[in-house]
């Protein structure tokens, strides 16, 4: 069975991509506690790893809506 366009299209519209939630996680705003128990990493070091790779991982554009840096590290 067929699913039609035009639904695909109003679910498109109504819900997005998704791409606006990906960089509202913002590192500052959370404990360290959650840092731990969800990544595994104390904030230091997720900065760290930030500073060392963000060269490599940052696109000059935000052409696609591009993820940060921080965000790729976290991932």
């Amino acid at each position: 069975m067929a699913i039609p366009i035009t639904v695909l299209d109003c679910d498109l519209l109504l819900y997005g991509r998704g791409h606006r939630t990906l960089d509202r996680f913002k590192l500052d705003d959370v404990t360290d506690e959650y840092l731990m128990s969800m990544y595994g990493f104390p904030r230091q070091f997720i900065y760290y790893l930030v500073e060392l790779l963000g060269a490599n991982l940052s696109r000059p554009t935000q052409r696609s809506r591009a993820i940060s840096p921080e965000t790729q590290v976290l991932a």
